[in-house]
């Protein structure tokens, strides 16, 4: 939702993407994720050697987080920004995009 609302440039049909699309599409791509996680981390549940180990090393859970925060920090840096020239109703028009 934040890039949406910074890429927000303006006009109906773009509010109306912003406030209606964006936050059903935000509900069902939590609720894919929530499916995903269920269903990757369902064996290391039902294996008892295997959920042992994973809650002996609970740190690497953490870990991981860190690094998907860190890996959506990085994609703002300026080396990782990419900029964009497209037309629109007869007008050359740049806007700037994380990588």
């Amino acid at each position: 939702m934040p890039f949406a609302m910074f890429d927000y440039q303006g006009g109906i049909t773009n509010f109306v993407g912003l406030t209606l699309f964006q936050p059903i599409f935000a509900i069902l791509m939590s609720i894919l994720t929530v499916i995903f996680c269920g269903l990757v981390g369902l064996p290391i549940r039902l294996n008892s050697k295997l959920n042992t180990w994973w809650r002996t090393h609970f740190y690497v859970s953490i870990l991981i987080g860190v690094l998907g925060l860190v890996a959506c920090v990085i994609s703002l840096m300026p080396g990782f920004v990419e900029e964009i020239t497209y037309r629109m109703d007869g007008i050359n028009m740049t806007q700037t995009v994380p990588n």
